[in-house]
């Protein structure tokens, strides 16, 4: 028993350290994250009027077969949420209202919403693996994890305060011998990179999709626009930071997939 001791103790101080090391990571890529200056686009369009606005929501709305659905402008609703724009009950896609650098992001943000909304409705395959990967996939990793360290730090202690005269059942005493947590531990943290890398390649997909559909439709309903609108995808399609943001309140403009 006493080796099991050591064997967990040592087991715990590694994944803390890993943990640690995970956190420091964080904290450092979230001050460059913090940094990062989203360029504005150079153009002699400052600002955008609603009845241009209107007709490109149309415009899109038919588009992409949905002129059943109203786009509702609204203060109460964060701008942040990739996947929760879409009301089918109601028929209606919800788009939070924000300040953008440039016309071109605010109008590569409107027609995005429009976009996502019917690919969902569609239940494009390509957009459901993505929001199963930036979204469910991670909150379940992220559980799983915490309550692996939990469970390990649980089993650690609980060893040093027995000896070896307590009496443990067959499977409370293969717990405390096999360091099933720590092998979770190391298997969810695989399965993060794993994910984090089929969310990548998923969103350039995305991104290339969304190009071929919109770019050209763009041109022909807002030609005026279609510089300010081209350069804010090219923006988006450059981007290399990460696929999710590092701040809920943040009013960086990374393009429309980020979650």
């Amino acid at each position: 028993m006493e080796q099991i001791r050591n064997l967990n103790l040592i087991l715990w101080i590694v994944d803390t350290t890993l943990i640690a090391i995970i956190a420091g990571g964080y904290l450092f890529y979230l001050r460059i994250y913090n940094n990062i200056i989203v360029p504005p686009i150079n153009s002699a369009h400052d600002v955008i009027d609603s009845k241009s606005i209107e007709n490109l929501v149309q415009s899109f709305l038919k588009l992409n077969n949905l002129d059943d659905y109203e786009v509702v402008f609204t203060d109460k609703y964060s701008h942040s949420k990739l996947f929760s724009n879409l009301k089918k009950h109601k028929k209606q896609i919800l788009i939070g209202k924000r300040i953008f650098l440039s016309v071109g992001y605010e109008l590569d943000y409107i027609i995005s919403k429009i976009w996502l909304s019917a690919k969902e409705i569609k239940k494009d395959r390509c957009i459901i693996f993505y929001k199963l990967s930036i979204k469910w996939f991670n909150i379940s990793l992220l559980l799983i994890f915490f309550l692996a360290y939990l469970l390990q730090a649980v089993t650690t202690f609980g060893a040093m305060l027995m000896d070896d005269n307590t009496h443990l059942s067959d499977a409370l005493y293969t717990i405390f011998i096999t360091p099933i947590w720590t092998i979770l531990i190391f298997v969810v943290l695989v399965l993060f990179l794993l994910n984090y890398l089929l969310s990548k390649k998923i969103k350039e997909q995305i991104e290339l999709d969304y190009n071929q559909e919109t770019v050209l439709a763009f041109k022909n309903t807002l030609p005026q626009y279609h510089f300010d609108f081209t350069t804010a995808r090219q923006m988006a399609i450059e981007n290399k930071y990460p696929l999710l943001h590092m701040g809920r309140k943040t009013t960086k403009w990374f393009g429309p997939f980020v979650y």
